[in-house]
């Protein structure tokens, strides 16, 4: 899940709503600092066409660019409809208005998906926007990748998320190739036919999190049991600098056993605000949902409001979540 709702505004999560905007360079800051050499994206759906949430995106990378922060790329997870998937120049148009911010991009999580039962029209208009995807990439300098999700539809999310929908892989339940496999295979310059090899195992056994992921460099699928885009997690770092054009202070946050430290806000007219989720009033009241209720060195109540209970997530956190 990305931190942009569908219009690209801020989804109202906690972090958000604590921190502001900066809790995505400090997310990248942690990351970075735990494995220097791990390539850090930022993934999220809805952003593969010009648009407020693609503008969003952008303007994510921008930020985290701005605090001096490690981005290597974007993902474009591509969960699309069939006669709704935009034009290949369109795709390439919106991959390039990233890398055009010096970061490479990938197509992640890519699935094409019909009303069903899936009809030869149909199928064949998927083929073609398969292809034009894959088409998109290659056609972006830049474009490092594309990442089926999954790779045939006995395993797919999609018809149990969007009722009446399915049939959305290059592979069908019966582990056949359907014509969007011969799409993907034609654009990459191979050639369509019944013989032609794949690594995919068509295994009645095959994992649920089976994905095949497409090279871009060369006319081939292969399979692989997780996406190409990985990421690390970390409560030990340094966040980065405020952005230099920023009026606030830069400070420095460590997981030390302090349990507060001010961060620069990324908007000029704000005031720097606590890190740590304070409590909702003195050490004598209850804490609101969401709000910090206990961990090492905190100092506020411990009682929550009522229907709600106390979660420890970590000896150095405990929150007011719902019983």
């Amino acid at each position: 899940m990305g931190s942009l709702a569908d219009d690209g505004s801020y989804r109202d999560s906690i972090w958000y709503k604590t921190i502001g905007e900066a809790y995505i360079p400090i997310a990248f800051a942690a990351a970075a600092a735990a494995d220097p050499d791990v390539k850090l994206y930022y993934n999220d759906y809805s952003i593969e066409w010009g648009g407020a949430k693609s503008t969003a995106a952008q303007n994510i990378v921008k930020l985290i660019q701005s605090y001096g922060g490690k981005i290597d790329g974007v993902g474009l997870q591509a969960h699309f409809t069939v006669g709704q998937t935009p034009a290949r120049k369109d795709l390439a148009s919106n991959l390039k208005a990233f890398t055009d911010l010096g970061v490479e991009v990938a197509y992640t999580e890519v699935d094409v998906r019909m009303e069903t039962p899936a009809t030869d029209a149909n199928l064949q208009q998927q083929s073609t926007e398969f292809s034009n995807i894959v088409g998109a990439c290659l056609d972006t300098e830049g474009c490092v990748g594309v990442t089926i999700w999954d790779w045939t539809d006995k395993y797919s999310w999609v018809p149990s998320t969007f009722p009446g929908y399915g049939a959305a892989c290059p592979w069908d339940e019966n582990f056949e190739k359907k014509p969007a496999y011969q799409g993907i295979l034609e654009v990459l310059g191979g050639e369509a036919s019944a013989s032609t090899s794949t690594s995919v195992s068509a295994s009645a056994s095959a994992p649920e999190t089976t994905s095949a992921v497409i090279s871009t460099t060369a006319a081939a699928v292969t399979s692989t049991s997780s996406s190409s885009i990985s990421t690390s997690t970390s409560v030990s770092s340094s966040i980065p600098a405020a952005p230099t054009s920023s009026s606030s202070p830069s400070t420095t946050l460590a997981t030390s056993s302090r349990t507060s430290s001010a961060i620069p806000s990324s908007s000029s007219s704000a005031t720097p605000t606590d890190f740590i989720p304070q409590p909702s009033s003195t050490a004598t009241g209850r804490v609101k949902v969401y709000y910090q209720c206990g961990g090492i060195n905190y100092q506020g109540s411990t009682e929550c409001e009522e229907g709600l209970t106390c979660k420890k997530w970590n000896p150095y956190y405990s929150q007011c979540i719902q019983a």
